[in-house]
């Protein structure tokens, strides 16, 4: 949740909308012309995104993260 900047009870229309916000921002082609060290980092942010899409995004994923 905190990844992308939504509240634990955030409606699926809100993860979504976080999740291209925040791709948009750390996806590899946009930060292609960084420094390297800095685009290194902005892949393992946009890594940490994808995941935390995929997981809030599927009901059950979502249930089990929930669980702790």
């Amino acid at each position: 949740y905190a990844i992308l900047g939504v509240a634990r009870d955030a409606p699926l229309s809100d993860i979504r909308r976080a999740f291209r916000r925040q791709a948009m921002r750390w996806h590899p082609d946009r930060c292609a012309s960084l420094p390297e060290l800095e685009r290194l980092s902005a892949e393992l942010i946009f890594k940490q995104v994808t995941l935390a899409h995929e997981v809030l995004t599927d009901e059950a994923k979502r249930r089990k993260y929930d669980a702790g």
